[in-house]
């Protein structure tokens, strides 16, 4: 309050020597300069011409009263007051004021020019107001390490260990905190700075509850970074629980039984074909596109996977799972799946279904069937449908996430070795669950 208060006394100009262009209005009949300020007018002292030289003097003249009209006898006593109590904290002028409320970023790149002092004139206030200018100039010059610059580094570290499909998310998030640290000083932020960035996070309108939170984490995961690769110490308050996010867990949903009737009998052969191995398997759009005919095992009626989500991580820990196949997604693979070449399914113009530009013909073809049924739920539905089927089972529901093939998260989590057999009834309850025909 007290630093938008001064900005309408001042204006946002009083940071520098007058930042921008400044119009002085010139008066010929009097020869002389004015310019209204705040509802003040000044009007130059000597008769001047418009010469480029006369403008100078005329302008250095206005700055000087513009410095006199930020003195104290001619401040609001609130903002005097509180001035004065900054002033006894160690803060001196205008533009340390700024720095230390909302406005770093720009008195870090101005420091060096500022030459006004809102109140004070005391030789100690000025040697203070030029240790600030000359710590201004360090950081802006690099003279000083900052958090802007080790957040580059830090960057570009995460960019190296994620995907470019992640790190486009987290570009973005970087680009929101960047503005909040990158003039501080290298393991110098102080609680004030901290809990500035942190509302800012919190507060967001255009982010949901999650989003809020993954990028507090990333945050706190930056300072962590800073503090084990020993570049600066984390202070405590930033790993403190008092400052959480709180997300919102959202019912998840699923296909109703009545939903998955009308799918079915708007779809035709092949994508009625792809909604049940999607229920019977676990699958996703992706998963159907990178099915391979060496998965299924035609004499035995099983399809064996490992996601392809996880192909790239080498760890032993994501299951390879073996699904016994329906009856009607075994008979319909023997009629319209490829049983050589590179993929048991492609698209009509002979490409995979999914792949690079956000190419999904699964989808795409699903919009259709959703035009015809109404439902508005997506095709990623059918999987999650799946999982609420087995979940529902007392018995069956320790195996959801073995039919999800997700790597284990917990230590209660089984973890498998080699290839882990679904039991078939499982699978079975899932066509029970949605009263799927057997042919």
């Amino acid at each position: 309050m007290v630093l938008q208060q001064m900005q309408q006394i001042f204006g946002k100009s009083g940071m520098s020597k007058m930042v921008g262009t400044v119009k002085l209005t010139y008066i010929k009949s009097q020869k002389r300069y004015t310019k209204m300020v705040k509802g003040n007018r000044w009007y130059s002292t000597s008769p001047l011409s418009q010469s480029d030289a006369d403008f100078a003097k005329a302008l250095t003249e206005f700055t000087l009263w513009k410095k006199q009209q930020s003195s104290p006898d001619k401040l609001p006593s609130d903002i005097r007051n509180s001035l004065q109590r900054m002033r006894d904290t160690g803060i001196s002028t205008y533009s340390e004021l700024a720095e230390h409320l909302e406005q770093r970023a720009i008195a870090g790149d101005e420091l060096n020019t500022v030459d006004l002092r809102p109140y004070g004139h005391s030789d100690a206030s000025q040697a203070i107001f030029n240790h600030q200018a000359d710590q201004g100039e360090l950081r802006r010059t690099g003279g000083i390490a900052t958090y802007g610059q080790a957040l580059t580094e830090f960057e570009a570290f995460k960019k190296l260990i994620v995907g470019d499909a992640k790190w486009s998310t987290l570009n973005s998030k970087f680009a929101f905190i960047r503005p909040y640290l990158q003039n501080i000083e290298l393991g110098k932020i102080s609680l004030q700075e901290w809990e500035k960035l942190f509302a800012a996070i919190k507060t967001n309108k255009n982010w949901s509850p999650a989003t809020a939170g993954d990028t507090l984490i990333l945050t706190r995961s930056f300072f962590k970074w800073l503090h084990e690769t020993t570049r600066a110490s984390t202070p405590p308050f930033v790993t403190s629980s008092i400052y959480k996010i709180d997300k919102e867990y959202k019912q998840i949903e699923f296909f109703s039984v009545e939903e998955i009737e009308l799918i079915m009998a708007a779809a035709t052969p092949i994508q009625k074909l792809h909604y049940q191995l999607m229920l019977n398997c676990g699958m996703t759009a992706a998963d159907l596109s990178e099915l391979k005919p060496s998965q299924v095992d035609y004499k035995n009626g099983t399809l064996t996977r490992r996601r392809g989500k996880h192909k790239k991580n080498a760890s032993a820990n994501i299951p390879t799972v073996r699904y016994k196949l329906w009856d009607c997604c075994l008979s319909g693979l023997q009629k319209l799946g490829n049983k050589t070449g590179e993929n048991v399914f492609l698209a009509d113009d002979g490409k995979p279904l999914c792949g690079k530009s956000r190419r999904d013909k699964v989808a795409d073809e699903f919009d259709k069937i959703q035009e015809t049924t109404g439902i508005e739920k997506t095709v990623k539905y059918f999987r999650k449908s799946g999982a609420s089927a087995i979940g529902s089972h007392t018995q069956f529901k320790i195996w959801r996430e073995v039919y999800l093939a997700n790597v284990p998260k917990g230590t209660t989590d089984k973890h498998y070795d080699g290839t882990t057999e679904l039991p078939a009834e499982v699978t079975e309850h899932i066509r029970t669950f949605f009263k799927l025909g057997t042919i």
